[in-house]
C-alpha cells in the first residue's frame, strides 16, 4: 500500500467514525429528551454498549498491529527471497563459466 493510499484510508476511516459517532451521540440525546421515561432503561443499555465498544476498540488496534506485523514480515521474508535469488543466480552462473556451458 502507498503513502498516499493509507492517507486517504486513514481520512476515510476517521471521517466514517466521526459521522456515526455523531449520528449516535445524537440519537442517546433526543431519545431521553423526546421520552423521558426511557432514561432508565438507556441507563442500563448503555453499560453493555459502552463495553462492547471497549472490546471493538481493542479488537481494532490489535488487528492493526497484526496487519502491520505481517507487512513487515512480508517484507523481510521478499528481501531474504531477492537476496536467495541474487545468490543462486550468481552460483549458477559462475558453475555454468566453470563448466563451458
Amino acid at each position: 500500500m502507498e503513502i498516499d493510499q493509507a492517507i486517504a484510508a486513514v481520512f476515510f476511516d476517521t471521517l466514517q467514525g466521526a459521522l456515526l459517532g455523531a449520528a449516535s451521540g445524537a440519537a442517546f440525546a433526543a431519545i431521553p429528551a423526546f421520552f423521558p421515561a426511557l432514561i432508565p432503561i438507556l441507563n442500563i443499555v448503555a453499560v453493555p454498549l459502552m463495553a462492547i465498544g471497549a472490546f471493538q476498540l481493542v479488537n481494532q488496534v490489535f488487528q492493526i498491529l497484526d496487519h502491520h506485523e505481517s507487512v513487515k514480515r512480508n517484507a523481510l521474508i521478499n528481501q531474504v527471497y531477492q537476496q536467495d535469488a541474487q545468490f543462486f543466480e550468481s552460483f549458477d552462473k559462475r558453475v555454468a563459466d566453470y563448466l563451458g556451458i
